[in-house]
Formats: structure tokens, sequence, C-alpha cells
């Protein structure tokens, strides 16, 4: 374990610049999470409701009605480009179409209204929740060809306590959801920071040397460099992971809830990019330049994956060019992770995709550095 070792002692050299790097890191986390969540009580919420009404039915008119009550409702006419516009500009919280014949598909239980909702805003799911609330009693409340909306407005009340147990639920899944979303870019770009600090002491004529004065195979030379890589960023991501466990209550249960497929969705984005990063450095061992592509890869994927802002705003394009990062299949797979019907399955191909990442620039790192290796060996002979 010479490599492992002598990795080791470099990263403890480094530790009075490795440790500000992330506590820095952990509060910019903590920071884009917040910023991003809304922090408001759902006893006083307030919702910005952008509205279409194509039914113009008495039921359609009584759903507005309810609506209005503590909220801010603007009757509109505007397709789902201009609504995600509004929702953009933070014009809405919410934007509902209201379809043709509501009464009908309330009744059949078919889709009776189209909603697009700020997904970082809690109060777009409390006042979808509203709406489903609503239309669900209006059904059950249907009687002699017609709905009483006067005893659904009665059940509602009565039952907004468990609303509001709802919504808090509904807040806290995606405060967790946020922080981990908008953690991929600090992640990323910590391992080509705190990661390629201590590889900057790992020169390629020195790499070359301790490889042959050694005796170890190119793959148990980087097998062990690997093993000191994943020790350093278990220690450093440490903190990050641990924070959720700080406020206790609701937040701290539904981490721990989902703890199994968060650690193994951070394990293979981390493990996919320390690929990446050792492919890079096989390329050049200069740590500036690793450091400025590093933050070009960790900002840029981050931001066109949907980690700091919602995929609906995102171009198309945007989400093509996407793919060709693990960051991407990261937040596909932190987003699923919280839906109710949750499956290991609905993620495997995203699970995959990650190993693809990290076997692929793995095998490159390897073909690269004996390549280099021949080389240096001709130049010494």
């Amino acid at each position: 374990m010479t490599v492992y070792k002598a990795f080791l002692q470099l990263t403890w050299r480094k530790k009075i610049i490795i440790i500000p790097i992330v506590g820095i890191f952990l509060a910019i986390s903590i920071i884009i999470t917040v910023t991003v969540q809304e922090k408001q009580s759902f006893e006083d919420v307030s919702l910005k409701i952008g509205l279409v009404d194509h039914s113009e039915s008495e039921l359609s008119r009584d759903l507005i009605s309810y609506l209005e009550s503590g909220n801010q409702v603007h009757l509109i006419d505007a397709d789902a480009t201009e609504q995600k516009r509004g929702i953009f500009n933070d014009r809405y919280d919410l934007t509902m179409t209201i379809y043709e014949n509501l009464e009908q598909n309330v009744l059949s239980g078919q889709k009776a209204v189209g909603m697009i909702k700020n997904r970082q805003s809690a109060q777009a799911y409390f006042g979808e929740m509203k709406v489903q609330k609503f239309l669900l009693f209006s059904k059950a409340a249907y009687e002699n060809g017609k709905f009483d909306t006067a005893r659904v407005r009665e059940a509602l009340t009565a039952d907004s306590e468990i609303q509001f147990l709802a919504a808090d639920q509904a807040e806290t899944e995606n405060y967790v959801l946020v922080y981990f979303s908008s953690g991929a870019y600090i992640f990323s770009l910590l391992i080509f920071l705190a990661v390629g600090m201590v590889m900057a002491d790992f020169g390629d004529e020195q790499l070359q040397l301790r490889n042959e004065v050694s005796g170890k195979s190119k793959l148990s030379f980087q097998q062990e460099l690997l093993l000191g890589q994943i020790t350093l960023l278990v220690i450093s991501l440490l903190p990050i992971m641990l924070y959720p466990l700080v406020p206790g209550g609701n937040m701290t249960r539904i981490y721990l809830e989902h703890l199994g497929p968060i650690v193994l969705n951070v394990a293979l984005l981390c493990v996919a990019i320390l690929s990446i990063f050792n492919f890079i450095y096989s390329l050049s061992q200069k740590h500036t330049t690793i450091s400025a592509v590093g933050n070009v890869l960790s900002m840029g994927f981050g931001f066109i994956s949907g980690g700091m802002v919602p995929r609906e705003f995102l171009p198309d394009i945007s989400l093509i060019l996407a793919r060709f990062f693990p960051i991407y299949y990261y937040i596909n797979i932190n987003e699923a992770i919280y839906q109710p019907d949750f499956t290991w399955g609905e993620i495997l191909p995203d699970i995959l995709i990650q190993l693809g990442f990290t076997c692929g620039f793995f095998a490159l790192n390897l073909l690269v550095r004996h390549l280099k290796q021949k080389q240096w060996r001709a130049v010494k002979n």
C-alpha cells in the first residue's frame, strides 16, 4: 500500500487548505438551497396563481372562488410556453388550465385541470393539493345531477389540518431534493479542487519513477491511487452528507428514510467524476489547468442538467448536451427517489450509465498512462 500511504501523507500536508474549502462548499450548498427553497408558513401562504378557464361552468367558477380565498388568482389567456415564462419570472407560483369538459372529466376520473408549478416553491405543491382535494371532494358530493360545492367547502375546511401536514411533508422532501440536486455542482468541483490539489504533487516523472521502483503494475498503482482519492473524498464530503441530520424533525426523518438511495447516488456520481478527473490528469498535470477545466465542467453541466434551474425552464438542446456528463443522470436518480411509486428498476438505467462513465474513463486513463510510460522508458533508455 505504498502509493495509498504516500497519497494520504500528501493529503495531511494540505489539510490547512482543504478544510476551509470543504467549509466554504458546505456553506455554499446551504445558501443555494435556502435561496431556491422559499421559507414560509403554510398557515399564512398566499399563492400567486395564473388560471386559464376553458370550461366556464358552474364547477369551474366554484373552484376559482375557492382558490381566490387567501390567494392571488389572475385569470389569463396564455399557452403553456407563456405560463412557464410567467413562473420563471416569478409572476406565478402555479398556473392552471381548466379543461373544457371539466364536469364530465371529474365524474369519469379523467384529468380535469392541467397544472404547471414552480418546483422550487413549496407553496406550489400546496396549491396543487388544494385543487386535487377540491375536485376529489366535488366528485364525492355529486348528487341529483349537480355538485354540492357548499358541502365540499365545509369538508375542506375541516380537512385543512391534514392538508397542512401533507404540505409540510412535500416542503421538506423538496428541500432535501434541492439540497442534493444543487450539491451536484459542489461534489464535482470539490473533486477537481481538493483531489487536484493533492495530485499536483504527483508529477508525471515522479509517478513513473515510483511505479518503476515499487515494481507495481499500472493497474495496481492506479487502484491504490484511486483508493487514496476516495478516502480523501469521503472525508471531504462527510460534513455535507451529515448536514441534513442537524435540523432534526421532519427533515432528518425524510433524509434517513431515503438514505440508502441518496448515498448510492452520491457515490456513483463522485466515482464517475473521479474517473473523468484522472483521465484529464493523465493528459495534463498542471493544477491551474485541471481547476479551470473542473470549474467549467462542474458549473456548466450543473446548470444545464437541472441542478440549479428546473429542467422545464431549460431548452431541449441543453438537456441533450447534459447527457454527456454524469451530473444529468445523478439528478435523474435524485428526483426519482422522492416519488411515491419509486422503484429501483426505474433508476437502473441511470445507475448503469454512471458505471459506464466510471469504467470507460478508468480504461482511457490506463491507456494514456500506458502510452506515456512506454514513451518515458524509451527516453530513459
